[in-house]
C-alpha cells in the first residue's frame, strides 16, 4: 500500500507488489486477487455508503450541489442507500459467484459485505472527522456536507494517479470549501 501510494498508479502498482509480497507466504495470483478485491470492495462500499448518508442528512450544505434541489439530493442519497440495501438482500439469498474472462469470483455473504461497508465507512469517516476537527470553524460546513467534499476529493486523488493523491486531495478540499489559499485551512490539510 505504501509503495503504490508513493509511486502512483495504484491499480497497476499495488497488485504486482502485493503479489510479490504474498507469493513468499505461499499465496497464488488468485489469492492475491481476492485480497485486492476485498480491499477494493471495502473501500468503495464505504465511500458509497458515506456519500448516500451525507446526501440524506445535509444535501443543502455543499455549495457545489446547489444546482440540484434539496429533494433531488435526498432522492439521490436514498437511491444510493437503497442500492446498497438491495445488494445485501441479493447476497443474502445464497452464495453468489461472478464469472468473467474465465475466472470465477465468489462474492462475500451479506453479513460479511455489511461488515465491509461498515468498516470502510468508519475508516473513511474517521479520516474525514480528523480533518474536520482541524478546520477553522468559519470554513467548516456541517459534518455531513464536509463528508461529501472529502469523499469527492479522495476519489479525485485516486483517479489522478498522483503519488498518494498529493495535492489533489488538498486542492479538492480547498475548492469544495471555497477556502481559496487560506493558510489556516492549508495548515489543517498538512496536519
Amino acid at each position: 500500500y505504501g509503495f503504490s501510494n508513493a509511486l502512483g498508479f495504484h491499480v497497476f502498482v499495488g497488485g504486482p507488489i502485493r503479489y510479490r509480497i504474498y507469493q513468499t507466504a505461499g499465496l497464488d495470483a488468485a489469492d492475491v486477487g481476492r485480497i485486492v478485491g476485498v480491499s477494493l470492495l471495502t473501500f468503495s462500499a464505504g465511500l458509497t455508503a458515506l456519500t448516500g448518508t451525507a446526501l440524506l442528512l445535509d444535501p443543502a450544505g455543499v455549495p457545489a450541489l446547489h444546482f440540484l434541489s434539496v429533494t433531488d439530493d435526498r432522492l439521490i442519497g436514498g437511491a444510493i442507500i437503497a442500492m446498497l440495501g438491495l445488494l445485501l438482500v441479493w447476497l443474502s439469498r445464497g452464495p453468489r459467484t461472478l464469472s468473467a474472462f474465465g475466472w470465477s469470483f465468489t462474492l462475500p455473504s451479506a453479513g460479511s459485505t455489511a461488515l465491509q461497508i461498515l468498516i470502510g465507512a468508519v475508516d473513511i469517516g474517521a479520516a474525514a472527522g480528523a480533518l474536520y476537527l482541524l478546520l477553522p470553524a468559519d470554513v467548516a460546513p456541517g459534518f455531513a456536507a464536509f463528508l461529501l467534499i472529502f469523499v469527492a476529493a479522495v476519489i479525485a486523488g485516486i483517479i489522478s494517479h498522483a503519488p498518494g493523491g498529493l495535492g489533489v486531495l488538498e486542492a479538492g478540499i480547498l475548492l469544495g470549501l471555497g477556502a481559496g489559499a487560506r493558510p489556516d485551512v492549508v495548515a489543517a490539510l498538512v496536519v
